[in-house]
C-alpha cells in the first residue's frame, strides 16, 4: 500500500501521542466468514456473514474493534464479498475490524436483484430497518469488542446508493459513509446513465430529511468517501461529484485539504471543516469501470470487481483510523513504505527498510457536568437560535442549556469536544 504525504502529515501531528500497534488484546475470532443464524427483517436479509479476525493483537483505535458494513450491487450477493471477494480480509486482519456482508433482500417494490435505494427514505423503512438490526445486532456482542464510535458503511452501485441512505438516515450509528460509484442522492433509477438531475444542495437536504432531521448534529462528526471509475459507463462518474459536492454543503467542509495519489491509479481529492479537519475524501480510480476496486490479493469476486487498480480495503481502513473525529479527533495512523529493492549496474542487489505500522491517537480526557457548566468551563457554547448546548469545535447538539441536562464530553484536541466517554 502506497501511503500519502496527507496520511504522513496527520500521523506525525504534534498534538498527536503513538503508542506501538499491539498494544491491545482482543478475544480472536475465526478469521472465517460465518454465515448468521439470525433473519433481519421484513424484508429479510439472506445470507448474512460476518468475519471476526484471528489476530488477537491489531493495530486498533481506542482499544476496541472498527465494524464495517459491505454491501453488494445489483446482481451480487455476500458471495460476491467473502473469501477474498472485496478483499477486505488482509485488512480487517490487519487493524481488527469485524466485516459483515449481507446479501439483497428480494421482492417488494426494488427493481429486482438490487437494493430498494429509490425515492424518499426512513429510519425504519425498506431495507433500512433490517440492516441497522443486523449492525446493532452484531455491535451488540461484547466478545467482539466493537466501539460504537467506528462504525462504517460501504457499497457498490446500488449498494453504494444503499450506503449513503444508511450514512443519512443513521448519522448517529455511521461514522463514515463510504459510497462506491453510487447515484446522486435522491436519484431515479434511470437518471444513473446521464449527468445528475439532483443538485448538491438538494443530496444536503436528502440527507438530512431520510432521518427527520431529527439527528442532523452527528453530521458534524461523520466522514464521508466517494470512490469511482473514471471509465465507469453504468453510473455516470458525475453522480458521484455530485455526492461530492452535496456533502461539502452538509458538513460545511468547504476548504481544499489537498489530493493525494494512491498506488494502483487513484487520485484522491481532499475537503476539511473550518476546523481544519478533513472530512471528505472523493477517489477516481483513473481507467477502471463500474466495479468494486479490491486490488491485487483478492479474488473470486465475479463481475463488477476489479482487480487490477486501487486496493481500496487498504487505502480506506487506515484513512479511517487517521481522521475518525469521533476516537480521535483527526488523530492518526501512519505505515512506512514496504521493504524496497535497489538493483545497481553491476548487478548487485541491495533491500531497504521492512514496513511497519505505529497507531497515532489523540490522548482524550473526559468531562461530565451539566450544560450550564459545559459552557461556563468554555468547552461548549450557547445556542442562542436553540437555547442548547453544542460542543465546542464538533458543535454536537448536548440539548437544553441548563443545570439539568448532564452531558459527557471528549476532549479529542485542542478546543475539539465530542459527545461520549473515555474507555
Amino acid at each position: 500500500m502506497q501511503i500519502t504525504q496527507k496520511m504522513a502529515r496527520t500521523a506525525l501531528a504534534g498534538l498527536a501521542i503513538s503508542f506501538t500497534s499491539a498494544a491491545f488484546a482482543l478475544t480472536p475470532g475465526s478469521g472465517t466468514w460465518v454465515k448468521e443464524s439470525a433473519t433481519y427483517g421484513p424484508p429479510n436479509l439472506p445470507d448474512a456473514y460476518v468475519y471476526v479476525p484471528k489476530n488477537s493483537s491489531p493495530q486498533v483505535l481506542n482499544g476496541q474493534r472498527a465494524l464495517m458494513l459491505s454491501l453488494p450491487g445489483c446482481g451480487q450477493s455476500s458471495a460476491n464479498i467473502i473469501n477474498k471477494g472485496f478483499n477486505w480480509e488482509t485488512v480487517a486482519e490487519q487493524y481488527g475490524m469485524v466485516v459483515i456482508a449481507p446479501s439483497i433482500p428480494s421482492g417488494g417494490s426494488r427493481t429486482s436483484g438490487c437494493w430498494d435505494w429509490v425515492g424518499d427514505q426512513t429510519r425504519t423503512g425498506r431495507d433500512v430497518k433490517p440492516l441497522i438490526d443486523l449492525v446493532n445486532a452484531v455491535k451488540a456482542r461484547a466478545n467482539l469488542d466493537i466501539d460504537p464510535n467506528q462504525v462504517y458503511v460501504s457499497g457498490l452501485s446500488s449498494g453504494a446508493a444503499q450506503t449513503h441512505i444508511m450514512g443519512c438516515t443513521y448519522p448517529d450509528v455511521f461514522a463514515a459513509t463510504i459510497p462506491n460509484a453510487g447515484p446522486a442522492l435522491g436519484s431515479g433509477a434511470y437518471d444513473i446513465f446521464s449527468d445528475p438531475k439532483i443538485t448538491a444542495q438538494q443530496v444536503a437536504d436528502n440527507c438530512k430529511k431520510y432521518n427527520g432531521n431529527n439527528y442532523n448534529s452527528y453530521f458534524n462528526t461523520q466522514l464521508f468517501v466517494n470512490v469511482y471509475g473514471s471509465g465507469d459507463a453504468t453510473v455516470k462518474p458525475t453522480h458521484n461529484v455530485r455526492n461530492r459536492d452535496g456533502m461539502k454543503i452538509l458538513y460545511a467542509a468547504n476548504t481544499s485539504g489537498g489530493t493525494e495519489t494512491v498506488s494502483g491509479g487513484g487520485t484522491v481529492d481532499l475537503w476539511q471543516d473550518a476546523n481544519g479537519k478533513l472530512r471528505i475524501g472523493n477517489q477516481v480510480v483513473n481507467g477502471m469501470g463500474h466495479a468494486w476496486p479490491a486490488g491485487a490479493g483478492g479474488s473470486g469476486g465475479g463481475t463488477y470487481v476489479d482487480y487490477s487498480h486501487v486496493n481500496f480495503p487498504a487505502y480506506i481502513v487506515p484513512w479511517l483510523m487517521a481522521n475518525n473525529l469521533r476516537v480521535s479527533g483527526g488523530g492518526g495512523t501512519t505505515t512506512t513504505t514496504a521493504a524496497t529493492t535497489t538493483t545497481t549496474s553491476a548487478g548487485a542487489t541491495t533491500t531497504t527498510t521492512a514496513a511497519s505500522t505505529t497507531t497515532t491517537t489523540l490522548a482524550a480526557t473526559c468531562y461530565t457536568a451539566s450544560n450550564y457548566a459545559q459552557v461556563s468551563a468554555g468547552r461548549a457554547h450557547l445556542v442562542m437560535t436553540t437555547g442548547h448546548a453544542a460542543a465546542n469545535g464538533s458543535n454536537q447538539d448536548m440539548g437544553l442549556y441548563n443545570t439539568f441536562a448532564i452531558t459527557t464530553l471528549k476532549q479529542t484536541g485542542s478546543n475539539y469536544y465530542v459527545i461520549g466517554t473515555c474507555p
